[in-house]
């Protein structure tokens, strides 16, 4: 019985909006019985939150401890961007735009910025291209807050910050199709995230419940599953993990829960891009 696919959906404070994505259940070859999903990606923009103040902008951050910003030698009082400890750039490729407190600043000419402008380049003899800024009170971009710089990065992905005060979490909803009653499977979720190098992991959990809509039932004893930080910067990761989870009805939904705390030592927020799930008949 192929039945109905599962959709996942969510959206920006409520868990009522269910986007219709479809995914198409596997069936084995000698039974017909539906044996697994394939494969379905869940982004960050069809979720929803749940706790806490998650922010859902593209725009990374550029101002925290793995970063170090350093007077530059010509201009005024202009800074450049550099990795924690100097020698390289965090960013590769030119900034669609930059940020100030959440405000772009003007793209000029390095070397002869105005307050609340930036560039792209190398004015010092670094060997690599990097961004440039003055901002509007012409002090040190380190002195400021956690976040306080952004920008956006050539991919544009669409992104979550968990921010690094306050624990936060993000949540989807998968509904399970027709054909999955009163089934075991198994979830294996893939969680993808980006951020600043650290060599400190993230205290992230991703979690599930299953709840059976005809008699609101909800089934909390699922285990949430730790993630490790990311540790390249500004690359996708994968934290892969397996739940079993029971399906008891038709029409059956799956709540699942990105969840980051304070309790690790990373003053970094944490950019969420989305989930991977598979469902396997067990």
């Amino acid at each position: 019985m192929a039945g109905r696919a599962p959709t996942v959906g969510g959206d920006r404070g409520t868990w009522g909006h269910i986007l219709n994505t479809h995914v198409d259940p596997v069936l084995d070859p000698t039974t017909g019985a539906i044996k697994q999903s394939n494969s379905v990606f869940i982004p960050v923009n069809s979720m929803a939150v749940v706790t806490g103040s998650p922010v859902f902008s593209p725009y990374l951050s550029i101002r925290s401890s793995a970063f170090q910003w350093t007077l530059s030698t010509g201009g005024t009082t202009e800074y450049y961007l550099e990795v924690n400890g100097g020698g390289s750039t965090p960013i590769t490729l030119e900034p669609l735009e930059v940020l100030e407190d959440s405000f772009p600043l003007v793209e000029a000419t390095v070397g002869s910025l105005s307050v609340g402008e930036w560039d792209w380049g190398d004015n010092d003899a670094l060997g690599f291209d990097t961004v440039y800024v003055r901002l509007a009170d012409s002090t040190d971009p380190d002195a400021k807050a956690n976040d306080y710089v952004e920008y956006l990065d050539q991919k544009a992905l669409p992104l979550c910050k968990l921010p690094e005060s306050g624990d936060s979490s993000i949540g989807f909803t998968v509904v399970m199709p027709d054909g999955w009653d009163d089934l075991t499977y198994q979830i294996d979720a893939q969680l993808y995230y980006t951020g600043p190098k650290d060599t400190n992991n993230f205290a992230v959990s991703l979690g599930f419940a299953a709840i059976d809509v005809d008699n609101d039932i909800r089934d909390t004893s699922l285990t949430e599953v730790s993630c490790s930080g990311p540790t390249d910067q500004y690359t996708l990761t994968t934290q892969t993990s397996g739940w079993s989870v029971i399906g008891s009805s038709k029409g059956d939904l799956i709540r699942g829960t990105i969840k980051r705390t304070v309790s690790d030592t990373s003053d970094q927020s944490l950019y969420v891009v989305g989930v991977r799930l598979v469902l396997t008949s067990v």
